[in-house]
This record gives C-alpha cells, structure tokens and sequence, in this order.
C-alpha cells in the first residue's frame, strides 16, 4: 500500500510539473490527432485541454505555414529522423498568432504505434525584436541613400540637363524645318530619332535614380561587380566625356 501511495504521489508531482512548466507539451499521433496537451499549452492558445485533445493539431496552425509544417512532420515519421526542430505560427483561439519553436522527438511503441512528444516554446518576443531591428535597418539604409542622394543631387541636375537639352535643340530644329517646309526628310527623320533617343536616356536616368533611391527589403545575392560600376557610373554621369 505505501508503494500504491508513493506512486501516486509521484504520478501527481510529475501530471502537476508537466501542466504547469512553462513550455508546451503535445503528444501527437501519427495522423496528426493530439493526444494530449499540458495546461499551460492548452491555456497559451486560449483553449481548455479537452479542446485540444482528439482534434487535429493542424487545426491551431496558421494557414499559411500549414504546408510547410506537414511536410516536415511527413518527412520526420518518412525517414525515421529520431528528432528534429522547427518554427513556425499557431493560431490562438482568439485568432491572434504565437510563434514558436518546437523540438520534436519520434516515439516507436512496441506495438509498432509511432508518435510525436513536442516541447514547444514561445518565441513570438524574439521574432518581432527581429522583424523590428530588420525594420529598423531598412529605415536607416533608406535615409543614408536618400543623404547620398543629397549629395549627388548637383551631378545628377546636370547629367540631366543634358537630354533634357538636346531634347529641346532638336525638337525646335525640326519645328524649324516643319515650319519652312519638309525639303530634308531625311534630316527631319533624324531630328526626330534623336529627340526619342534623348528622351528614353532621360528617362532611363530618371529610372535609376527611383530605383536606386526607393525604400526596399534588403535581400542578400550574388551581382556582377563590373555593371555594378557601370550602373554607378552611368547614374552620376562620370563616365560621359564633356
């Protein structure tokens, strides 16, 4: 009886850590049912533990990570991996999104049952510190262009200036001729050939400079140093000989 006694009481202690600790605890099945869920991981999503329990755990996954999620846990119970870990947003009951870590271990009964012991952890403090500090980075690399910017604004008024000119030297030439009457199509043709190519040199100045200028997620990639300079040199106009 002392040994029945001592069991329970151990049972109980061990039921009572696995409800209170301040992780998630899942029990999942191999179809993706729960089996079943601590209080404080039931409580975190806003649900009562018989609410959670013999429902599908895809059900408290945002939607939009759903695919993602269900191919790793495929690939977990297809390739036998023992354990693995993952990120990913649950969907409170109230509709609100928790991020989370999650480590997860494969368990084979005897009976040849398999299923998953998730410890699942609350990151979603840590995921906006660091959409914030990404934010933040992205504010600031805009203002240090937006100052160079600044900086280069003479060079650039003038490197347009001068479509911008020969755009008005050839129009009037050709209102000139128009205006005389046509006696050189040919020479009317060019005028008009050139003021389009002057127009699309401006406008490809003007494009460069919106791109380079405009406020952008920063993405890490692979470029081409040499039209990196080129496209440094055709913006400031140093490369024209004047």
């Amino acid at each position: 009886m002392q040994v029945e006694q001592a069991l329970r009481t151990s049972e109980k202690r061990i039921q009572a850590l696995y409800n209170s600790t301040p992780d998630m605890y899942f029990t999942v099945s191999e179809d993706g049912i729960v089996l079943s869920v601590n209080q404080f991981g039931a409580s975190s999503l806003g649900y009562d533990q018989h609410e959670l329990v013999n429902h599908s755990v895809w059900n408290i996954v945002h939607p939009d990570d759903l695919p993602a999620v269900q191919q790793q846990i495929k690939s977990i119970f297809t390739h036998h991996r023992e354990t693995d870990e993952i990120e990913f947003r649950k969907l409170c009951k109230d509709g609100l999104e928790l991020w989370v870590h999650e480590r997860i271990s494969l368990i084979s009964r005897k009976n040849g049952v398999r299923e998953l012991r998730i410890a699942c952890r609350d990151v979603t403090g840590r995921r906006r510190a660091e959409e914030e500090a990404r934010e933040r980075q992205a504010q600031l690399a805009h203002l240090a262009r937006v100052n160079t910017m600044g900086e280069m604004a003479s060079g650039l008024a003038h490197e347009l200036n001068q479509p911008l000119t020969a755009i008005t030297t050839y129009a009037s030439a050709c209102l000139r001729m128009l205006q005389a009457g046509i006696k050189n199509p040919e020479k009317l043709s060019y005028g008009l050939e050139q003021t389009a190519v002057q127009a699309r040199r401006a406008g490809e100045i003007i494009r460069r400079l919106r791109e380079f200028i405009r406020k952008d997620t920063y993405q890490h990639t692979t470029v081409d140093v040499n039209a990196l300079v080129a496209e440094v040199i055709g913006l400031t106009g140093r490369g024209n000989t004047r």
